[in-house]
């Protein structure tokens, strides 16, 4: 996997009466976005509110490459008609907000509901459970209450927070068609690997061999026992 690497110079976004307002800074910044760290984090925050507020029906994230160049073009024509957009990465004291909206959210989906319908909510996007892709890049932001965030995020294809309205009960008990439950997760099934193109029979026994599949290098390496008779047999 790749890591994207964006330099980019120090600018302050922030908001005057409503309008954005680009200040230059001094100074410039490197921005690391890795898309599995990324991914890795916003799931783990998915599983961990699901288990912990009862969420049935929170689905699992998958990278897509073209919301991530939304993202970076901070191109919004598609704002909550087809998707929603959410800043992560933030500091300390926008991390305790983050928090704090969870915690007064959790017990009230219905007032979360009417909240998503009329503004993004600190800490809550990437937690809106029929999301099922997203994709991000470096964005540096300082909102009017002080909130600061470095990561902007594209999150398709829900662009309200209806799914919230989905009854309480045990994590991924309640995925859309076509995902099963994968540890509090609706995720999609693992796609197949494809087969080991085969090799030149070989009839001496002294020269069977194993194959290893180490297709994901972050899974363990599976032996496939061959069995030989005039042919390989899968």
């Amino acid at each position: 996997m790749k890591t994207l690497v964006f330099l980019s110079v120090a600018l302050l976004m922030v908001e005057i009466r409503g309008q954005p307002l680009l200040v230059n800074m001094m100074g410039s910044k490197t921005v690391i976005v890795d898309k599995e760290a990324t991914l890795n984090f916003l799931n783990q925050e998915r599983k961990e509110y699901a288990k912990k507020n009862k969420i049935s029906n929170m689905h699992k994230l998958i990278w897509d490459e073209n919301l991530a160049v939304r993202a970076q073009t901070q191109d919004f024509a598609n704002d909550k008609k087809t998707m929603r957009t959410g800043r992560i990465d933030g500091n300390e004291w926008t991390e305790r907000q983050a928090k704090k909206f969870r915690e007064q959210f959790g017990s009230h989906p219905e007032i979360l509901i009417q909240s998503l319908d009329r503004w993004r909510i600190l800490g809550m996007e990437e937690l809106v459970p029929h999301q099922k892709r997203v994709g991000c890049a470096p964005n540096f932001y300082v909102n009017s209450q002080r909130a600061t965030t470095h990561t902007l995020c594209v999150f398709e294809p829900e662009a309200t927070g209806n799914s919230f309205s989905v009854p309480k009960g045990d994590p991924g008990s309640k995925c859309t068609q076509g995902y099963t439950n994968q540890d509090g997760l609706c995720a999609l099934p693992a796609p197949e690997k494809p087969a080991t193109p085969g090799k030149p029979e070989k009839l001496v026994a002294a020269t069977e061999e194993t194959i290893s599949d180490s297709v994901n290098f972050k899974k363990p390496i599976y032996l496939i026992s061959m069995i030989i008779l005039v042919n390989w047999v899968w």
